[in-house]
């Protein structure tokens, strides 16, 4: 990926579903520092260590699945229904997918959504127009569940050594 940016073939570098070490090997090699570490993120799998990681060094988290993929694929829990989110959604007069992304967006991350109705689209673009304050935000964070819908450990091994715990860390 280095001799493609050097070539001007992209500009720069992502990885997906890297942990702290992970991260932390690839500095200490990479001539050119990735831009981005994508991972699932939303407020039942906050990640805190691994996202205050990538911040102090420049990547940035780009957050899926931060709805934890309502309408899409079958998850344990619908966390749009969480009592926590839908009484700050009320308290903001927003949704909760509103307050989700919002609480991502102001903990550093990029957010990736999957929108197929222009209602869908214009909920998600209101949701930068308000902000939570720090102790709404702090009621989010405690939601976390370490609760992962995506598991990478299933699908990755590198010669036979699994490269992902499964946890959210």
């Amino acid at each position: 990926m280095e001799t493609c940016v050097r070539k001007g073939l992209c500009k720069c570098i992502g990885v997906s579903n890297f942990n702290c070490q992970l991260l932390f090997d690839l500095l200490s090699y990479a001539e050119i520092q990735p831009f981005a570490n994508q991972i699932e993120l939303h407020p039942y799998c906050v990640k805190r260590k691994l996202v205050k990681y990538c911040l102090l060094n420049d990547i940035t988290p780009i957050a899926y699945s931060s709805l934890l993929a309502p309408g899409g694929r079958k998850t344990p829990v619908n966390i749009l229904e969480d009592p926590v989110l839908v009484s700050l959604a009320a308290k903001y007069k927003k949704t909760a997918p509103q307050i989700c992304l919002q609480w991502g967006m102001t903990n550093g991350h990029v957010v990736i959504l999957h929108t197929q109705t222009f209602s869908q689209l214009k909920e998600n673009i209101e949701s930068i127009t308000f902000t939570i304050e720090p102790e709404d935000l702090k009621k989010i964070d405690q939601l976390d569940k370490t609760l992962r819908i995506y598991d990478p450990s299933i699908r990755g091994t590198l010669d036979e050594i699994p490269i992902f715990n499964g946890r959210c860390l």
